[in-house]
């Protein structure tokens, strides 16, 4: 088996809730990740809408312990957690989850996990950038799934579309 990277919020290329958007809770989606390689330390999950060139970091969470291998949902929008995962800042400028707002032609989010045989030796609230350095030298494995996500306004009006042809 190889490391996987899983959330029952969402399947891989599945439409994730608008419970986690900010046009609704703005609530962290819950992950787990298994067969974490041999000598892994932590655990860095990224998530980011990738538009072009463009990326927006939606998440960036980081030295979160490799057991248990689940997060829960709805994490406190804070810089520093329990069991010493610490949230970076994202490209909202806030730490921890900012959900996709409206989306009219609906978005991909990339949800990645990086088992690492470190911790980051990084302040809280560290840019996704610097997290990205940091782990240079220090990954085991990497893992993604992505996730669609289309504001309800748009989701209607993408089925009204679908109808009419």
């Amino acid at each position: 088996m190889s490391f996987r990277f899983v959330s029952s919020a969402v399947d891989n290329a599945g439409f994730l809730p608008s419970w986690y958007s900010r046009l609704r809770n703005d609530s962290s989606p819950p992950a787990g990740w298994a067969e974490a390689p041999e000598g892994t330390k932590s655990i860095v999950i990224i998530c980011e809408q990738l538009s072009g060139e463009t990326r927006i970091c939606h998440w960036v969470l980081f030295n979160v312990p490799p057991e248990p291998t689940t997060i829960y949902g709805g994490l406190p929008k804070e810089p520093d957690l329990p069991r010493g995962a610490v949230h970076g800042t994202n490209s909202f400028g806030v730490p921890g989850w900012t959900g996709p707002g409206f989306a009219s032609e609906g978005i991909v989010l990339v949800f990645t996990g990086y088992a690492l045989s470190s911790l980051l030796p990084l302040p809280s609230g560290a840019s996704v950038e610097a997290v990205r350095t940091a782990m240079q030298g220090r990954l085991l494995a990497r893992c993604e799934f992505s996730g669609r996500y289309v504001s309800r306004q748009s989701f209607v009006e993408l089925l009204e579309g679908a109808e009419e042809r």
